[in-house]
C-alpha cells in the first residue's frame, strides 16, 4: 500500500499513527479501519511505512509491527524527559497551548508538569493487566502511545475496567463543553461516559483515540525482547473472553485486555 499517498488523504493524531491490526482480519478490513480512524491533526514522518505490506492482514500485521518495535523508553517519571513532558505535548489544548485537554472529562487544565494540578496519567490498557512493575526494562508502562492525560476522578472511576457497551442503566460520567465537543447530560449515549460494574464506554468523540491506542498495544508488542537492550516483552491481546483478563502481581509474558469487538 502507498502510506505516503494514503497520509495525504487523511489527518492523523498528533500522538502517532495508531495502526489498527488483527490478524483475524482481512486486509480490507484493517485498512477501512485505518480510514475510518478520525480526523486529527498530524502525518506520520514520510517514508516511515514504506515497508508495511497489506497483501493480505497476517503480513500487514507482522510487517506493522517490524516498523512499530523496539522504540526508546522514556522513563515514567524523571528529573530528564519523562512520560509528563511528552504527554503534556500530546494532549495539548490546541486552543491554548498553555493547558491539556483531558481524555475523559472533556477539561482543559493549565499545564501543571510533574504531577499535581487535578490530571494524571491514564493507562489505557491497564498497567495490572500484565506489566504493574515501572522500570527500566518495561516497555508498555511507560509508553506514552496509550497514556493519555486525564481528570484525575475520572482516572479513578474507569480504574482497570475494560471499554465496553452500555445502557441507560449505567452510570454516567459527564463531558463539558470544549472545543465545539462534550456537554449535555441525561441520555445515554449523548456525549457522556458511562459506567457499571467492570465497564467502561468512552464517550463518542474519543472513542477512536482510545480504540487506537489499544489496538496499537496489540500490535506492538507480541512478546520476545526488545532489539536493542534485550529486555523481555510481553505478549499483549485483545480479546472478547472476560475469563482470560487478570491483574498479574508481575510483568506477564501474556496479558488479555477487552473487548475487541467494543474496540473496532
Amino acid at each position: 500500500m502507498d502510506f505516503a499517498r494514503f497520509s495525504s488523504e487523511f489527518e492523523f493524531h498528533p500522538r502517532a499513527f495508531r495502526a489498527i491490526g488483527s490478524a483475524t482480519l482481512s486486509a480490507g478490513a484493517l485498512l477501512l479501519g485505518l480510514a475510518s480512524a478520525g480526523v486529527v491533526r498530524a502525518s506520520p514522518v514520510p517514508g516511515y511505512y514504506d515497508s508495511v505490506n497489506a497483501s493480505n492482514a497476517e503480513v500487514l500485521r507482522a510487517s506493522l509491527h517490524a516498523v512499530i518495535d523496539d522504540h526508546q523508553r522514556f522513563p515514567y517519571t524523571s528529573t530528564a524527559t519523562d512520560t509528563w513532558d511528552i504527554l503534556e505535548q500530546a494532549d495539548e489544548n490546541s486552543g491554548n497551548t498553555a493547558e491539556i485537554l483531558d481524555v475523559y472529562l472533556n477539561a482543559s487544565f493549565p499545564k501543571f508538569g510533574g504531577g499535581g494540578g487535578g490530571y494524571n496519567r491514564e493507562h489505557t490498557w491497564p498497567s495490572s493487566y500484565g506489566f504493574p512493575t515501572d522500570g527500566s526494562q518495561n516497555y508498555p508502562y511507560s509508553d506514552c502511545h496509550h497514556l493519555f492525560l486525564s481528570d484525575e476522578s475520572y482516572n479513578s472511576s474507569r480504574s482497570n475496567k475494560l471499554y465496553g457497551q452500555c445502557d441507560a442503566s449505567c452510570a454516567e460520567r459527564l463531558t463539558v463543553a470544549n472545543g465545539g465537543v462534550g456537554g449535555g447530560s441525561g441520555i445515554y449515549p449523548g456525549q457522556s461516559n458511562w459506567t457499571t460494574t467492570g465497564i467502561w464506554e468512552t464517550w463518542a468523540e474519543r472513542q477512536g483515540d482510545v480504540a487506537r491506542a489499544l489496538f496499537y498495544m496489540d500490535v506492538r508488542y507480541a512478546g520476545g525482547t526488545h532489539g536493542g537492550t534485550g529486555a523481555s516483552e510481553p505478549d499483549l491481546i485483545l480479546t472478547d473472553d472476560e475469563t482470560l483478563v487478570a491483574t498479574t502481581g508481575t510483568n506477564a509474558s501474556v496479558a488479555y485486555m477487552g473487548f475487541l469487538s467494543t474496540l473496532l
